[in-house]
């Protein structure tokens, strides 16, 4: 994955448009709180919560726990980059799928249960973090 700041911005608010809106409504909510945005390569982020708990990409937007390490961060924004490839597919071919793996692999830890994968294996997981890896440190943070 390879993608110029400006296409990223274009696709995120066209064919990205549903989840991008969507975060833009949570950023506008978090910003009227007091929240401060931030930037993490091409996406706005904002760091909401008191305990550890992860992160959710929406659109150009991504939401992650205070004090988020960079892996979080870059992959969060992996599933960004990944919002402006699928569009309004997104939502059902990663963000639902994506979802439903990081509850039940909560589930598990809360119940003792050992996951048995890496949260990393399934493609889109291990993607995210690839692209937003690769991504987020040839773009200026600011």
């Amino acid at each position: 994955m390879n993608i110029n700041p400006k296409l990223y911005h274009t696709l995120s608010w066209t064919w990205g448009i549903i989840m991008t809106i969507i975060g833009a409504c949570a950023a506008a909510f978090l910003s009227a709180t007091g929240h401060k945005a931030q930037k993490h390569g091409g996406a706005i982020y904002y760091e909401v919560g008191k305990k550890p708990w992860g992160g959710v990409s929406l659109g150009q937007y991504f939401f992650c726990s205070p004090g988020a390490t960079k892996h979080t961060k870059d992959h969060e924004f992996g599933h960004s980059l990944q919002n402006c490839v699928w569009g309004p597919l997104f939502p059902f071919v990663i963000a639902i799928p994506s979802f439903i793996r990081c509850q039940k692999f909560n589930s598990n830890i809360r119940k003792g249960i050992p996951n048995e994968e890496d949260y990393y294996a399934i493609w889109f997981e291990k993607q995210a973090s690839e692209w937003g890896e690769k991504m987020a440190d040839q773009w200026p943070n600011n």
